[in-house]
């Protein structure tokens, strides 16, 4: 009785549905064809309820992209934040709705403010960057409690309204031709989309730019050429707690829809500027491992970070718009992490945001993130994947952690 339609509409461009159908059909054809019927009745049932769960879900999320999206813009500037010390959302441009974006790849762009009532800031924009489960989130959130910093989370939206090519991740991604690392950006409005973001700290009465995008790490080179007065910081995590935590995620939310963004990570990988190398047997985990994938992304989050410090350095020195940070620093000693970042980016100390930050640690979650990542593989299986790895990824691994 379970039918092998799809019920999304038009908009969805994702394989969700065709996987949940392939995966109905097989579940009434072993069924049909079982001596044991019986016996997998109750799984088979239960498997059953568990992906119509899915597919309702689905439904749901995609049936949101016949509404109407609210104003962008309106979204950032209610008071009614995330952040109970902000008076403004750093999470509207995200897009707000993230699961449709990630299903749909619908993503409304953002309209330039009224450049005759908001101005520009001059003051040197601040990016936070590292692999995703780094620590940037909370980074990003302590910084957001600077009485002068505008915060902006993941502004996928704002990114997208003058580049297509930044999205790697939404089922649109392959058609919009994403790139993690930016190769072609003659079609971008380079000028229209640094006003937007330096126009945004003047629309909540702030002086400096703060934005979190882990992914940016590989995009430092362009972001500095759209920001000249840029300054980076860079966060690091243990590589094996990295891998821990992204393999707990789901496939298509961490490497994009359809594998769109792991492909991308093999592209980078294959990029000479970055001298990096992984040996077959390691990618061959990675078929199967998100561990794996984890390890692999997260090291090349490291080397293409470094690899920017260390060509720009050659002009300028590295210390003016290069800093690196460690996460398990800055669960122990905030202060300390923080007043260096405060002084790398040339902007007043704030004991209102060491309070604040500090008050954040104390968060249940916080602490249960403190106290370790939780592995979906035993000890020994991860060994085997990180002794497969090869010489670069180790290094990192005994340099940071992991090992």
């Amino acid at each position: 009785g379970i039918t092998m339609e799809t019920k999304c509409d038009k908009s969805c461009q994702c394989s969700n549905c065709k996987y949940i159908s392939v995966a109905l059909q097989a579940i009434n054809i072993a069924s049909s064809y079982s001596a044991t019927k019986n016996e997998i009745e109750k799984e088979a049932n239960e498997f059953r309820g568990l992906l119509e769960s899915l597919t309702a879900k689905h439904q749901s999320v995609v049936d949101a992209s016949s509404s109407t999206d609210e104003d962008p813009m309106k979204t950032f500037l209610d008071k009614r934040s995330y952040y109970q010390w902000l008076d403004f959302n750093p999470n509207a441009f995200l897009p707000e709705n993230f699961q449709r974006f990630l299903l749909t790849g619908i993503c409304a762009s953002v309209p330039l403010p009224d450049l005759n009532t908001v101005q520009p800031v001059d003051t040197p924009p601040i990016f936070v960057v590292g692999c995703g489960r780094s620590g940037t989130t909370i980074l990003g959130r302590m910084l957001s409690c600077h009485p002068h910093i505008a915060y902006l989370n993941e502004p996928r939206q704002l990114w997208m309204t003058y580049m297509n090519q930044f999205d790697i991740w939404s089922a649109m991604s392959r058609s919009r031709q994403g790139q993690l690392v930016m190769q072609d950006t003659e079609t971008v409005q380079v000028a229209a989309l640094k006003e937007h973001f330096l126009s945004i700290p003047s629309m909540v009465n702030r002086q400096i730019l703060c934005e979190k995008t882990p992914e940016n790490v590989f995009k430092l080179p362009f972001i500095k050429t759209v920001f000249p007065s840029a300054k980076f910081v860079h966060i690091l995590r243990n590589g094996r707690s990295v891998a821990r935590s992204i393999a707990r995620f789901q496939l298509h939310t961490w490497f994009g829809s359809d594998g769109y963004k792991w492909e991308q990570l093999l592209e980078a990988l294959r990029m000479p500027q970055f001298n990096f190398s992984v040996p077959p047997s390691f990618l061959s985990f990675c078929e199967h491992s998100l561990f794996a994938r984890g390890l692999l992304e997260w090291a090349l989050g490291v080397v293409a970070g470094r690899h920017f410090a260390k060509q720009l350095g050659q002009t300028q020195p590295i210390h003016e718009f290069y800093l690196e940070v460690r996460y398990e620093e800055l669960l122990t000693s905030c202060e300390s992490v923080l007043t260096r970042i405060e002084e790398f980016g040339c902007f007043e100390h704030s004991d209102e945001m060491i309070q604040l930050a500090k008050s954040i640690l104390e968060n249940p979650e916080e602490k249960r993130t403190k106290a370790g990542t939780s592995s979906v593989l035993s000890q020994d299986e991860e060994d085997s994947i990180i002794e497969s790895s090869g010489e670069d990824i180790c290094n990192l691994l005994r340099e940071l952690g992991g090992i």
